[in-house]
């Protein structure tokens, strides 16, 4: 998968939760946003928080985690509310590709978004699906097959 236009929901991907309430970089997937945005991929980030003040957490963990300086553009650093504020951000921006975790997210977008990836985590099961623009991976790093 090498699309021009990437955008991917942070949490359960660039960001692992360590305890209720409480996130944390991943190293992996922080490293493969580096190759990602090193390449001059057109990178949107969303989230989706509870409250402002974990907006503000969010968006100071990326802004320090080097990929500003790596290249992402920090205006495209997106916040929601809601599954539905994460789908319909994904449909606005109309990327060749966008990465997620959940399928109230993916399965809606699939006859709009060109690629559609979900990655796969321990608390979400993921629908079978006929789809040919959806792709199942274990990792941001599979995804883009980065070692």
């Amino acid at each position: 998968l090498f699309p021009r236009s990437v955008s991917c929901s942070t949490l359960e991907i660039l960001f692992t939760r360590d305890k209720p309430g409480s996130w944390s970089l991943s190293q992996p997937s922080l490293e493969a946003f580096h190759q990602i945005v090193a390449n001059s991929f057109d990178v949107y980030l969303l989230t989706q928080v509870v409250s402002d003040e974990e907006e503000d957490m969010f968006r100071k963990i990326i802004l320090n985690s080097g990929l500003i300086e790596a290249g992402l553009n920090p205006d495209k650093i997106l916040f929601c509310s809601t599954l539905d504020g994460r789908r319909h951000m994904v449909r606005q921006l109309n990327t060749e590709l966008h990465i997620d975790t959940h399928p109230q997210v993916i399965t809606p977008l699939q006859p709009y978004i060109y690629e559609l990836v979900y990655i796969k985590t321990p608390t979400i099961t993921i629908p079978s699906n006929e789809a040919k623009n959806i792709f199942v991976f274990d990792s941001l790093l599979s995804c883009f097959n980065i070692h």
